[in-house]
């Protein structure tokens, strides 16, 4: 690089000078960090290429899980009886259903009063939850439940004041108000169905609150609803729940009981899904195609804008997506079932390394039932075969980032060069630091020595007038 100052001298531009010899002296800098800069973006990729192996397994793990892809669904066929989900493992099959009665909540409700606001008095009310048996005429409280004590005093006797008091508690039941043409009337109500949730009221200095269930003359709170158990007959068998959610009756099945029809029969049929599957291998194939398109990103050369991806020619990289491929192109066991590669059931590799799936393939792969577990069984493990595509995959998400896989081994590496890099450009600033120290002080001693010539140069130059202006003077 070529030197330019604007003067010599005294006008010597230092500045300027060791500006440009530093910028010579910082090359070997811009190099260090170039080259730190390139770790870093290796070190990015990997990281995001981990990020993204780590969702592929959860992808293919959800596919292990039992049920996953032999999935089913249920249906009732009064609809209006009860609706079915299905949740978990479980088998086709057709069920008979009878709904005699709905769990339900108990309910009281006391006699009017002219209004929210009326007083209704001060003491202690109690309110216990418990089964009334109507046939021996007695109520046991529930051993699991605390009875709710609320103490009703001059800043909460109204009769609004008595049901904020209850509702603010948080004892198993909840309060409202509700008016007609006879007055406001205080409604209790059990927060659970089910017969264990009956209720009985202890107000020994408010008896308008009072009821007991075992008392059959009249009172002054009234039963609008009994607490009771729902009754259904499920394939001939009785059953009884304190819900109207029905869940174990049917292995992975949930029924909801919705309107009892006493001595009517409907139909509950499970069946399997052949949109799951589907689905679920979607799922897994957007996971694939995600992590292809990401290592083709970092792993490429475009030709057309001539840069190159972050891990092109990086052979951990490399590894990475030929092991990839290797894995869900490969050939499981017979013994797995009727199918034995991913293309049998119409997932294919695309010249880009992208999966593809031909639904009408998988269709008439799951056609059957034995065809249905035969793809189930290309995920799932069985007593007969745990070599599953499943089972690969994690074999090649542990090999790829697991404690000691190659990609963390790799990255531990770039983080080793990042902090010698680091190291080399404090040491390169530490000696530019000196150069450019050493450089004024060169330039500045030149500077005052030019400035010094100057002065000698200009006091010879004067001395030099004068004399030759005396000697014109003289011969005048």
């Amino acid at each position: 690089m070529g030197l330019s100052a604007p003067g010599v001298g005294s006008n010597l531009d230092v500045n300027s000078l060791v500006s440009q010899l530093m910028a010579i002296e910082r090359q070997p800098l811009a190099l260090v960090q170039k080259r730190e800069a390139a770790v870093q973006a290796q070190l990015s990729a990997f990281g995001m290429l981990q990020s993204q192996i780590a969702s592929f397994g959860d992808a293919s793990s959800a596919l292990a899980k039992a049920g996953a892809l032999a999935a089913f669904k249920a249906s009732v066929g009064d609809t209006e009886v009860a609706s079915a989900s299905v949740s978990g493992a479980t088998a086709a099959g057709s069920y008979s259903l009878e709904v005699k009665q709905l769990a339900q909540v108990g309910k009281l409700a006391t006699g009017a009063f002219a209004s929210s606001s009326t007083v209704v008095g001060t003491g202690t009310v109690t309110i216990t939850l418990g089964t009334y048996d109507g046939t021996a005429n007695t109520f046991s409280a529930r051993s699991d439940k605390t009875p709710l004590v609320v103490n009703i005093d001059s800043s909460n006797n109204t009769l609004a004041g008595v049901r904020d008091a209850i509702n603010a508690a948080k004892g198993g039941v909840t309060a409202s108000i509700v008016s007609d043409s006879a007055g406001a009337r205080l409604v209790v109500t059990s927060s659970e169905t089910g017969v264990k949730n009956a209720i009985k009221i202890d107000s020994p200095a408010i008896a308008a609150f009072a009821y007991d269930p075992v008392v059959l003359t009249p009172q002054s709170v009234s039963k609008l609803q009994s607490a009771q158990d729902a009754k259904l007959v499920l394939d001939g068998i009785d059953l009884v729940s304190s819900s109207n959610q029905i869940t174990g009756a049917i292995e992975g099945m949930t029924l909801n009981l919705a309107k009892a029809k006493p001595g009517q029969t409907t139909t509950v049929n499970v069946s399997q899904d052949s949109a799951a599957p589907a689905a679920a291998l979607k799922t897994f194939i957007n996971a694939y195609n995600a992590l292809n398109a990401m290592a083709r990103s970092y792993t490429k050369y475009d030709a057309a804008s001539k840069v190159k991806g972050a891990l092109q020619g990086e052979v951990t990289a490399v590894t990475v997506v030929n092991q990839m491929r290797s894995t869900i192109t490969g050939v499981l066991p017979s013994v797995a079932g009727d199918y034995t590669r991913l293309n049998d059931i119409g997932i294919s590799l695309q010249q880009d390394g992208s999966l593809k799936l031909d639904e009408t393939k998988l269709s008439t792969a799951i056609s059957t039932a034995s065809g249905f577990a035969s793809v189930a069984g290309m995920f799932v493990s069985s007593t007969t075969s745990t070599d599953t595509f499943a089972t690969r995959i994690k074999a090649f998400v542990d090999k790829m980032q697991g404690t000691n896989g190659l990609i963390p081994s790799k990255t531990d590496g770039l983080s080793t060069s990042i902090k010698r890099l680091d190291r080399e450009q404090e040491a390169i600033n530490a000696r530019l630091v000196g150069v450019e120290a050493r450089l004024r002080k060169q330039f500045n001693a030149l500077d005052a020595q030019l400035s010094s010539q100057n002065a000698v140069s200009a006091y010879l130059t004067s001395q030099v007038t004068i004399w030759n202006n005396n000697t014109s003077s003289s011969k005048t």
